[in-house]
């Protein structure tokens, strides 16, 4: 899967749906999933979008 097609897909994504992806991130990647590595997860999901994105 392209860096692109992630990016489409994320930037497509509801809140929610970007929640329930970085809880299942946090869950199988980090020792911790507290709120405030969710929320980094989330922010940086819209980082993402918006540097793969860019322009388009």
């Amino acid at each position: 899967m392209s860096e692109q097609t992630i990016a489409t897909a994320l930037a497509n994504a509801s809140e929610t749906d970007k929640a329930e992806f970085a809880h299942y991130l946090a869950d199988h990647a980090l020792q911790d999933s507290d709120a405030a590595r969710i929320r980094a997860l989330v922010a940086a999901f819209d980082r993402f979008v918006a540097e793969r994105l860019r322009g388009r």
